[in-house]
């Protein structure tokens, strides 16, 4: 089972120059792990590393594939969390990216447009079939996974479902997928008279 999450990581983080033996070997057994549990340790972590801690951990935190518990300000932001090799650090994941490791384990896949549709299922959204369609446009209308909430309007205006586009972002920001980044982008928010979101990198890649 190890072995296909595995062989899913290596096939979407190809390109990743940092993505060594070690590293792989590493974000395999500690995603299998979490897999199973909606929290790990910074304990836990050392004792299923191979390599470079620190690589390791710049590794998951520029992901998004973990998230720390701990935060700078007390809101949801993923920019405020503070991602340090702390021993009493405890790290959570997020449940599109618990729901992802789940389908690698059983297929040897990455395959965001399955898990989405069974996620949003779940959850008792009724356009589920749509999202897949919505949120990889999402990403490619993103800029480095920053999008404006105007945006977002928008492209739910092109699907017939602007209507429901708060209950959406909700959704959205409920699975992992994106998160409210409103005080580090706050002269841009109020530039464009819209809140900044960012998504989550390992989800789908923005097209070239």
């Amino acid at each position: 089972m190890i072995t296909n999450l595995k062989k899913a990581l290596e096939a979407y983080f190809f390109k990743e120059s940092r993505l060594n033996k070690e590293l792989i070997n590493s974000l395999s057994k500690i995603l299998y792990h979490c897999s199973k549990k909606k929290k790990i340790t910074f304990e836990e972590i050392k004792v299923l590393n191979e390599g470079d801690i620190t690589d390791l951990i710049f590794f998951i935190n520029e992901k998004k594939l973990l998230i720390p518990r701990k935060t700078f300000s007390g809101t949801m932001e993923w920019d405020d969390t503070f991602f340090l090799n702390n021993s009493n650090e405890i790290y959570e994941i997020p449940n599109i990216i618990k729901q992802m490791i789940r389908e690698a384990i059983n297929s040897g896949l990455w395959n965001p447009e399955k898990v989405i549709i069974k996620l949003f299922k779940k959850i008792g959204e009724k356009d589920y079939e749509k999202m897949p369609t919505l949120i990889k446009t999402l990403y490619q209308y993103s800029k480095n996974y920053q999008i404006y909430g105007s945006q977002i309007k928008s492209k739910c205006d092109d699907m017939l479902l602007g209507d429901k586009v708060n209950s959406i972002i909700s959704e959205l920001k409920g699975t992992g997928i994106m998160s409210p980044k409103l005080s580090s982008s706050f002269f841009h928010s109020i530039q464009q008279k819209s809140p900044i979101y960012e998504l989550n990198p390992s989800i789908f890649k923005k097209e070239k």
